[in-house]
């Protein structure tokens, strides 16, 4: 147990719950636990809301490199990018593009140059 903890005084957690002064500790406690309640109800939202994010971002990723990643292996692939995203997109840049490559923009033509 920290200090910090050792020297809390329980009437300072009721007074910090909204309970009155004198509140007996059986209040204290169903307070704090509706308080862990809430915080793990929150916890539980953000995680998955964290979640789908990361899905969303490999969706995205994936079809960022559409062109290189060999049929069928989506799941594969969407997995290391949940699991390594740095290590995935390492590999995923040097896999060789399927089909025609895309073409680099060509340079307009300038007077006196040959085209």
């Amino acid at each position: 147990m920290s200090e910090e903890t050792a020297t809390i005084d329980p009437k300072d957690v009721g007074s910090q719950l909204g309970l009155a002064a004198d509140a007996p500790d059986a209040d204290v406690i169903v307070e704090l636990l509706k308080l862990i309640a809430q915080l793990t109800a929150q916890v539980d939202t953000l995680t998955a809301q964290a979640a789908q994010s990361e899905k969303e971002l490999a969706k995205r990723i994936l079809e960022r490199y559409a062109d290189r990643i060999p049929a069928g292996t989506e799941p594969f692939w969407a997995e290391q990018i949940l699991t390594n995203s740095e290590a995935a997109l390492v590999v995923l840049e040097k896999l060789p593009f399927r089909g025609p490559r895309p073409r680099r923009p060509r340079l307009l033509h300038f007077a006196g140059r040959p085209s």
